[in-house]
């Protein structure tokens, strides 16, 4: 699945993500996941993968293209997500 971010907005991805990864297709993004104290910045053609369960937020840090990729064996989502602006 493909998302488009403006600047600033925001997707809460709520449900057990891990294995989830974000892979940023162009801009730049940000994501944050519980029990991380890391911030972690993607560029184009880089990935992160979840690995805690609950809420993860993506934040685009300038306009920016999302796709989430399953992890194997699983071929649908589950988890749910909304978008927000700040």
């Amino acid at each position: 699945m493909d998302i488009v971010l403006n600047q600033g907005e925001v997707i809460c991805i709520d449900g057990d993500n891990r294995g989830l990864t974000f892979c940023c297709q162009q801009g730049q993004l940000w994501i944050t996941q519980p029990n991380d104290s890391r911030d972690h910045i993607l560029a184009p053609q880089q990935r992160f993968v979840a690995t805690s369960k609950g809420r993860i937020a993506v934040t685009a840090l300038q306009d920016a293209q999302l796709q989430f990729v399953a992890p194997v064996g699983q071929t649908r989502l589950t988890s749910t997500w909304q978008a927000q602006t700040i």
